[in-house]
């Protein structure tokens, strides 16, 4: 018996579309993915959005839109992906770590001024986990220093703070499709704005700095080769189409998976804060032990797949001697105690039963060894 921390769900629909692009002969960036942007911009709710080969990709070139450059600083959440600070860093600026709240795993805005300075250029929001962060909050302090804020929504299609979905909100957001997300291109992204200027300079970033005038190509800056191909455009709007059954199904899950583990000492579920729709694009618990590679093991010799949730960028070896917004406490702690279980469409009741009885063995165990 095995169980993965994430299985891609595909229909019928998803091979035929793809199909469709193959038997086209149309296999790079063509109008399979100039259809996918306009469905992602109108179901987000924001003017333009440019496909991309990854959610990594993408934020390489949202902050090298948002102007970063050698001597800029951009606040980030210590408790994130690593992709979130290394665009930071390709673009020649410096991340500075904010912390995050607790619960939530989302950046504390009573945090992001000690991270604020003359040479800050952006904030980044990231969404964690499929739960929008108090975007309104960080947007207010971006507005009194004059800097953009990116939204990290990665993992966050689809979810909404108070009736608006996330990726609207700031002045650039980045999604990715990889396959653990709520729908998936294999790998892929996009960048969403609203400010055409911000869309055209990222088209053009894309695309090796091409401009086209008057029918005649012309590069005009240094870019980059980060296209999607339409094959992967053909995957997404397959999935695209069903992007609302896909949430409410992990949406299931995750209440399914709190049943089994509200209550239980040593374990904190993920919780859903008013206003807000989380997709629980990933099952985060927290467990109240040292041991969390221990229970990671453990659940392993089990058959069962988890990892850790994200990472305190600031014990990571790439990003020591950069600059830390406080104690960055919350964002340690949710390092060595987050632990993401399996989470995908299809995933069955009895194995959620299994999984949340291997943890809660686990935890036991240690507590009481």
């Amino acid at each position: 018996m095995r169980i993965p921390l994430a299985r891609p769900n595909f229909t019928s629909r998803d091979f035929s579309f793809v199909e469709r692009v193959l038997r086209s002969g149309w296999l790079s960036q063509g109008p399979a993915v100039k259809e996918f942007e306009r469905q992602i911009a109108e179901y987000v709710g924001v003017k333009h959005a440019v496909a991309t080969s990854s959610g990594s990709t993408a934020l390489d070139l949202a902050m090298a839109c948002a102007g970063v450059r050698a001597g800029d600083e951009v606040a980030v959440p210590d408790f994130t992906f690593p992709a979130t600070a290394n665009s930071v860093i390709h673009c020649g600026g410096a991340p500075v770590f904010v912390d995050i709240e607790e619960p939530g795993f989302n950046i504390d805005p009573s945090q992001v001024l000690k991270a604020v300075s003359n040479n800050t250029k952006a904030i980044v929001v990231v969404h964690a986990f499929g739960h929008p962060a108090k975007i309104d909050e960080v947007l207010r302090i971006a507005r009194q220093h004059g800097v953009k804020v990116v939204e990290d929504a990665a993992g966050a299609l689809g979810a909404s703070f108070r009736g608006r979905k996330v990726g609207g909100f700031g002045d650039i957001a980045c999604l990715s499709f990889h396959p653990r997300k709520i729908i998936t291109t294999g790998e892929g992204g996009m960048l969403l704005t609203n400010d055409s200027e911000l869309a055209e300079l990222a088209l053009s970033l894309r695309n090796h700095g091409i401009v086209r005038r008057e029918g005649k190509t012309a590069f005009v800056r240094p870019g980059f080769n980060y296209r999607m191909s339409d094959v992967q455009a053909g995957l997404g709007l397959a999935q695209l189409r069903k992007i609302e059954w896909r949430i409410a199904e992990t949406r299931k899950l995750a209440r399914r998976y709190s049943s089994f583990l509200e209550g239980v000492e040593g374990i904190r579920c993920p919780s859903e804060e008013t206003g807000v729709m989380h997709t629980y694009q990933t099952y985060c618990v927290m467990v109240d032990s040292p041991e969390r590679n221990a229970i990671i093991g453990t659940l392993a010799s089990k058959g069962i797949e988890t990892q850790v949730g994200y990472y305190a960028l600031h014990l990571q070896d790439a990003f020591r001697g950069l600059r830390r917004a406080g104690s960055l406490e919350n964002s340690s702690r949710a390092f060595t105690s987050s632990l993401a279980l399996p989470m995908y469409i299809g995933l069955r009741k009895r194995d959620q039963r299994l999984v949340a009885d291997a943890l809660i063995g686990a935890v036991k165990a240690l507590r009481e060894g």
